[in-house]
């Protein structure tokens, strides 16, 4: 199949930190920014930098494979999972130390 949008999406990372900066300029001294990296990042791939995720103190992906995945590229914060996870997945969720709430 033909993709029907043949759309690149590039990411300039000097511009991303910057904007990350100038919002928490906007906030409280102290509070959190947790980037929401699901779907490979909506198709970036920022997920797959680990220089930039530990900027983070925590990351939300939407499902326990996700959080899995940046888990075992050496990711120590909070993973925060999106979506309900499957009673299945409880297991890897207390292996990969991942957050959820119900």
């Amino acid at each position: 199949m033909e993709p029907t949008r043949p759309t690149v999406m590039e990411v300039d990372l000097e511009n991303f930190l910057n904007n990350i900066e100038e919002i928490k300029k906007f906030l409280k001294l102290g509070t959190k920014i947790m980037p929401v990296i699901k779907a490979n990042a909506y198709g970036t791939y920022i997920n797959t930098r680990i220089e930039i995720l530990n900027l983070f103190d925590i990351v939300g992906v939407a499902t326990v494979d996700e959080g899995k995945f940046i888990r075992d590229l050496g990711y120590k914060k909070d993973i925060f999972i999106l979506n309900q996870p499957y009673e299945t997945e409880i297991s890897k969720i207390i292996e990969n130390n991942l957050v959820v709430r119900n």
